[in-house]
């Protein structure tokens, strides 16, 4: 239930696109799901430990929500507010360790 619930938590509003306001919250999503993924690739290569601490932090967050929302609405909503952040700690740590 935890892992399912998280993976339709992530991929929101993806079962019920039936507006154009739905379709844009997919797009801002998949965007920001695009760069994560792509600085959590770019984190690993350059620090596995810190890397590891960041995604298991992240997937904790998730699975909580992905256990108790189940309205598409509110999980855009509460997604963005801490999806944001994290994708600013990834990018914050990579340009850091990309200097070293």
């Amino acid at each position: 239930k935890t892992i399912l619930g998280s993976v339709l938590f992530l991929l929101s509003p993806l079962p019920d696109v039936s507006s154009i306001f739905k379709i844009s919250i997919l797009g801002e999503n998949l965007l920001v799901l695009f760069f994560m993924v792509r600085y959590i690739l770019l984190l690993f290569k350059l620090d596995n430990k810190k890397a590891l601490f960041w995604i298991l932090s992240f997937l904790v967050f998730i699975s909580m929500y992905g256990l108790t929302i189940f309205n598409h609405g509110t999980i855009s909503r509460y997604k963005i507010s801490f999806m944001i952040p994290y994708l600013f700690v990834f990018i914050y740590l990579t340009k850091q360790l990309q200097r070293r």
